[in-house]
């Protein structure tokens, strides 16, 4: 019979270990030029081209217009093919297509007992082959606000692909200052796909983004890119992301 024997004992100041022994390292790096990896917005599953049409004009009593703008990256992906359209209580009330200013002006109709019912706007980018979706939308008839409405539409708002979303502040030990970390990048991968690219700025520590998932509580790998190092840092620890503000203190 094998016979298990455990030692105990206690140790004072002058058997800690010898300064020769290293800590174990939190990452591993990898030298390189500037990586280029970027998130892949592409939806490879099948999406069939939006069809919508605009209701029947003599329908409705009321109606409103909705100026949607695309920020910088989305205008990237906008092309001839767009469309985007209004819907409220299960119906189409509000189509338009893209204008060479790559804007869309929607001339949605209701009725007065759906004033303030909340819409939904849908977005459908040929490139990127998905349909982006912003909730919530009240629905304000024209004599009932001082002018048209208008919004932007950010990068992933409503993505079909990427349905969930971690706004995260990754922070690096002893807080550098902005100007020695200005050329650096945070980038944030689920398996071997970029999910985040995250800058730094003056009025924040650290690098800030966000990391767009397809499911609730994906394990993330953060990667660090240092420009002074010439290479990046790969944390050994994998990160939980919980899609609401999270800190992640990064691990030499």
């Amino acid at each position: 019979m094998a016979v298990l024997t455990l030692w105990w004992g206690c140790s004072s100041d002058s058997d800690d270990a010898s300064p020769d022994e290293k800590t174990p390292e939190e990452s591993v790096f990898t030298p390189s030029e500037k990586p280029i990896w970027a998130i892949d917005w592409i939806w490879y599953d099948l999406t069939l081209p939006a069809n919508w049409k605009d209701p029947d004009p003599f329908t409705y009593e009321r109606a409103m217009e909705l100026h949607v703008q695309l920020d910088e990256q989305f205008e990237t992906f906008a092309s001839e093919g767009d469309q985007m359209a209004a819907f409220m209580n299960g119906t189409c009330r509000g189509v338009s297509d893209i204008n060479p200013n790559k804007e869309f002006m929607l001339y949605i109709q209701g009725n007065n007992e759906e004033i303030e019912t909340l819409m939904e706007v849908k977005y459908y980018c040929s490139q990127l082959n998905q349909i982006f979706t912003i909730k919530n939308m009240p629905f304000i008839p024209e004599s009932d606000e001082d002018d048209k409405s208008n919004i932007v539409l950010t990068m992933g708002d409503g993505s079909t692909k990427y349905p969930y979303q971690t706004e995260v502040v990754v922070t690096l030990p002893n807080d550098p200052d902005y100007k020695e970390i200005a050329d650096d990048l945070v980038f944030i991968f689920v398996g071997d796909e970029c999910r985040a690219i995250c800058t730094s700025n003056e009025l924040w520590p650290g690098f800030k983004g966000i990391v767009f998932s397809r499911q609730l509580g994906e394990m993330a790998e953060v990667r660090y890119y240092s420009a002074a190092k010439k290479g990046y840092y790969t944390m050994k620890e994998l990160v939980k992301l919980n899609n609401a503000l999270q800190v992640i203190p990064f691990k030499y």
